[in-house]
């Protein structure tokens, strides 16, 4: 992890508890970043607020029946970023490619969905399903074409923009959409994408200066199911 530490820098633990890099399956690291923005700014606090917020989150998953204490996660701070976007984007792929080389998944969270840019690039994937493909059908139905979908792929990488929740949901967005998903909803489509070819995802677009952290927590919990989903199925 040479190159990789170099763009780190570290930061408060995810949950409060980092296990070592070595023993752990699954490495969080935060990318604040929010240059590119179209329209609320903040973005860029999103990563230290979504940590904030894990540590006093309940840390059982009813869904998955996972004790998350029990599952190795490595908190390995977030990249520091600069005024060259391109630069910036070019340290998280380092960092991503640098991750799965070690047969890490990575778990990235923004900071703005440009970031997600650089995590393609560096796991070379082709885009699949599209967010108005998922947006025709039902929940359950979309949960099962994904799960399909996915035994299909070698690899798969999932990216969750916080935004498509509900603004009712989730305020504290750069781009707020009304019309969007419940928090149920959206916790049962990452659940049911979470296959044994997962090679990586994130969570991006939490701008917690607009609302009192419930968007925060929607985040965190998006990526406790996520975890607590992968180890299940043994990843």
């Amino acid at each position: 992890m040479s190159k990789a530490k170099l763009y780190l820098s570290p930061r408060p633990e995810f949950t409060g508890v980092s296990s070592s890099f070595e023993n752990s399956r699954y490495v969080f690291f935060g990318v604040p970043y929010d240059r590119s923005s179209t329209y609320k700014a903040g973005s860029r606090f999103g990563p230290g607020a979504i940590r904030d917020v894990s540590a006093n989150l309940e840390l059982y998953s009813i869904r998955s029946d996972v004790d998350l204490e029990k599952v190795p996660v490595h908190d390995m701070g977030d990249v520091d970023t600069v005024e060259d976007s391109q630069e910036t984007l070019k340290r998280v792929t380092s960092v991503w490619s640098e991750l799965v080389a070690a047969d890490k998944i990575p778990i990235m969270v923004g900071g703005e969905h440009t970031i997600t840019k650089a995590a393609i690039d560096a796991l070379r994937l082709d885009l699949g399903l599209t967010p108005l493909d998922l947006r025709r059908s039902s929940v359950e139905k979309t949960a099962q074409r994904i799960r399909s979908f996915l035994a299909k792929s070698p690899h798969a990488y999932v990216t969750v923009d916080i935004d498509a929740l509900d603004p009712a949901y989730a305020p504290g967005v750069g781009n707020p959409e009304p019309d969007g998903l419940s928090t149920d909803e959206l916790l049962t489509l990452v659940q049911g994408s979470m296959g044994r070819n997962i090679i990586g995802l994130d969570a991006v677009e939490v701008s917690p200066a607009l609302d009192s952290g419930q968007t925060a927590a929607a985040c965190a919990k998006v990526i406790f199911e996520a975890v607590a989903a992968l180890s299940v199925r043994g990843l």
